[in-house]
Parts: structure tokens; sequence; C-alpha cells
């Protein structure tokens, strides 16, 4: 793995030396507040992940992902325990805020990373290749773009995930 290039066998040993060796940091502190995106839509804060020695801060890039899985809501918060394997050792991460619309069944998650570049690459990656994978057929989005403010965190979702409905509801009980 090179300095800004990233195979998946080489973000998951990475991942997995970063977060043995303490470099993860989890903060408590904005897990259950809701945040109000642009456009209105709501979401709670279930877990957030930081590295150590390159916190999130101004400048450099956003992904951000919203979607619906076939799992439930439970289900979907216990198994993205699991995931951070996928990214946390990728170039350029900063953090992560892990969100969720209990109504909707809709999560998203905010990455935050050194630059777009290092966003978009994320954004291309086997982790989002799978996360798409595990979600409801048109139900997954992302977006990358330039963080210039905190508030920028929360603008609108450029493609909204549609509302489910009753049968998809049921479906993903279990």
């Amino acid at each position: 793995m090179t300095a800004r290039t990233a195979s998946p066998l080489g973000v998951v040993a990475r991942s997995a030396a970063l977060m043995l060796g303490g470099r993860t940091i989890y903060p408590r502190e904005r897990v259950g507040q809701t945040i109000t995106l642009d456009d209105g839509r709501q979401y709670r804060i279930f877990r957030e992940v930081i590295m150590r020695d390159n916190p999130p801060r101004e400048g450099g890039g956003v992904f951000r992902v919203w979607f619906q899985t076939k799992m439930s809501v439970p289900h979907t918060m216990t198994f993205s325990l699991l995931t951070r394997i996928g990214f946390v050792g990728m170039p350029g991460f900063r953090g992560k805020l892990w969100l969720v619309d209990e109504a909707t069944e809709t999560f998203g998650g905010i990455y935050q990373f050194d630059s777009v570049e290092d966003a978009r690459r994320y954004q291309e990656s086997f982790a989002m290749r799978f996360s798409e994978w595990r979600s409801r057929p048109g139900c997954f989005a992302t977006e990358v773009y330039a963080r210039t403010s905190e508030t920028v965190l929360y603008r609108a979702q450029q493609q909204p995930i549609p509302p489910l409905d009753a049968t998809a509801r049921q479906y993903s009980r279990g």
C-alpha cells in the first residue's frame, strides 16, 4: 500500500493495527444527539470514531453515505461495529459519525478525510461496494465534497433515500 492507494487487504491490515494499537478513539459526547440536515431530515448519532493522531478539522474531504439495509435497525447497528475494519485504515481517514433515522430505517455515515481525493477513493472502495450490495435496491447513495466548515457536514442530501413502504418494513425484520 503506497501513501495514497489502498488495496483491500492493506486497508484491513492497517485498520487492525490502528485499532489494536489504540490509535482510534470512540468519543461518547455526541452519541445520542440529533443532527438536522439543511433539508430538515433528522438523524441520531449512534457512534463516532476519530483518529488519535489525525482528528477531524477544517479542510479536507467529506464522504457521506445514505442507505437502508436488508437487516433490521438493531442488527445493522450491531453489524456496523464490524465495518470499521474496512475504512479506519484508508489513506487520509480522520473520523466518522454513524447516523440512524429509526422512523425511516435509514442510516447515514459522515466520514472525514485529509483530502477530497482520499474521500473519492473511499467512495470507490471495496467497502462501499459491499455496503451497496447489502443495501436494499434503490436505497443507497453517496456523495463527496470539500469540507469548508463544520456546518457543511449537515447540508441537504443530494440524493435522498425514498421512504420505506409497509412491505419493505416487514421484509427488513430479522
